[in-house]
Order: C-alpha cells, then sequence, then structure tokens
C-alpha cells in the first residue's frame, strides 16, 4: 500500500508498529501487505473515545491519496469518518487517542471493479 501524505501534523508516525526516532516524515511511504501506518498523539485524560478532541485536525486531514496494489482508494472513502474507527489507549505515559482506517482485501477488490476503465 502506497500513502500518499501532506504531513504528519502534531502527531508521530509509526510503521507497523514500531516507533523509530529516526523515521522523518516523508510524502509517501509504502506500507507492506498486513502492516499499518500508525499516527498516534498524546491528548487530555479521559477523553471521549467517540469523538476526535477538537484540538487535534483528524488524521485522515493528511491522507492525500491510498494506493493498494494498484487501486486507488477514493478519497470519498477515506476521508469520510464513518469509515474509520476512534479508540482510546491509556498507558504509562499518557492517554492517547487511537483513529485506525482498515482496508480489507475484499474492499480493495470492490475499489478494483469501480475502477475498470470501459471502452
Amino acid at each position: 500500500m502506497i500513502v500518499h501524505l501532506s504531513s504528519w501534523g502534531r502527531y508521530s508516525v509509526s510503521v507497523n508498529g514500531l516507533y523509530d526516532s529516526s523515521h522523518k516524515f516523508h510524502e509517501k511511504e509504502t506500507i507492506a501487505s498486513h502492516s499499518s501506518l500508525i499516527f498516534e498523539t498524546q491528548v487530555g485524560f479521559d477523553p471521549d473515545p467517540w469523538q476526535i478532541p477538537v484540538s487535534l485536525t483528524p488524521t485522515w486531514e493528511y491522507v492525500k491519496s491510498i494506493e493498494c496494489n494498484g487501486v486507488i482508494i477514493p478519497k470519498e472513502y477515506f476521508s469520510n469518518r464513518e469509515n474509520w474507527d476512534l479508540g482510546v489507549a491509556h498507558q504509562i505515559n499518557g492517554t492517547f487517542t487511537i483513529i485506525s482506517l482498515v482496508i480489507s482485501p475484499e474492499l480493495i477488490e470492490q475499489f478494483s471493479q469501480n475502477n475498470t476503465v470501459k471502452i
């Protein structure tokens, strides 16, 4: 999967759950199958897991495009709040809002059929 980004904003970003302080912003991030690109940031105490704190720009605002196996995921899909899962992680070093988007093989197949060029 290739994700084109405009920025990371206030988030720290990890690839496949591993944070490496040498990992710098790249406009294009390539993510292997069954891996993840995680945006995370510390938020206030006891945030509502169903709401994005008003102090945060939603993660999808930084995503310019997503491509999986040559299939373009429409911006209308990944910019729709309803397609993202929200959660909260309480850790020893703070409380984090988790915002995740899952792109399944079935979803890629669906978009692949929609992207077929008709002659």
